[in-house]
């Protein structure tokens, strides 16, 4: 999607968004095998963006998504082997969001990624 859809889709009422919606799903749908893989990635990332217009017209913020994703549904996705970068671009927040999300609902220790200092 260029700028110009972009913008046009800022400006679009709630209806016409999901019009544009659905023919990007029955587009990804009517051509999936043929389609080259960056082709549907792309067509994707077009549905994320314009779902995350949709959720900042109801007044839903990344904040807000996260609050109302359940510690099973997190699971569930990872189960499904969607990394932590997937699950983030599927409820549009970013990595570092999901991480405090993680680490505040016990799923990621604090300092995981730090080196343990032995005191002689």
């Amino acid at each position: 999607m260029d700028e110009l859809s972009r913008e046009r889709a800022k400006k679009m009422s709630m209806g016409e968004i999901r019009k544009w919606q659905d023919e990007i799903i029955k587009n990804i749908e009517s051509n999936y095998k043929t389609m080259l893989l960056a082709d549907r990635k792309q067509l994707q990332k077009d549905l994320a963006f314009l779902e995350g217009i949709r959720d900042a017209k109801k007044g839903i913020t990344s904040t807000a998504k996260l609050e109302l994703l359940a510690v099973d549904e997190y699971k569930g996705m990872v189960e499904m082997q969607m990394s932590d970068t997937s699950i983030a671009l599927e409820l549009s927040v970013d990595r570092k969001q999901l991480a405090d999300w993680k680490r505040k609902h016990g799923l990621m220790p604090y300092n995981k990624n730090t080196i343990k200092v032995v005191h002689r």
